[in-house]
């Protein structure tokens, strides 16, 4: 059965009713031609549009006015420094990595952690532990 031209797709009946093998293969390229041909304009916009944007000079920042110092400035604590920790927990420490590691190795700073880096470090490990689907 023709298809009427009142569709609006002329090409359509050009078309053979029942199409071989031939011309199946010759649409199917056809329709990924047009496909990576339209992929290809939207990288190429992409493109220009991601140098349009390095190309724009950067905004210059706003200068904030210098307060004068006073002397009633509040001044920040000098950092103090950890206490040394005593022999058993180095020890205790120095078995770990040579267990865990399994060879000989150079500690050369054990930093005591402070506050939610634990709880950082749980969430990253059970994060990692989740399989992307």
């Amino acid at each position: 059965m023709p298809l009427p031209a009142c569709l609006g797709f002329p090409f359509l009946a050009a078309l053979p009713e029942h199409p071989g093998l031939g011309d199946s293969i010759a649409f199917q390229f056809n329709g990924m031609l047009v496909v990576f041909i339209a992929l290809g304009l939207i990288w190429a916009a992409m493109a220009l549009l991601g140098l349009f944007f390095k190309r724009r000079p950067a905004p210059l920042p706003v200068p904030t006015p210098a307060r004068p110092a006073t002397a009633a400035s509040p001044v920040p604590p000098a950092p103090t420094a950890p206490a040394p920790l005593p022999p058993e927990v180095v020890v205790a420490i120095t078995a770990a990595v040579h267990a865990t590691l399994r060879g000989s190795f150079r500690i050369h700073a054990i930093v005591p952690v402070t506050g939610q880096d634990w709880a950082q470090e749980g969430r990253r490990q059970l994060f990692s532990s989740h399989q992307v689907r």
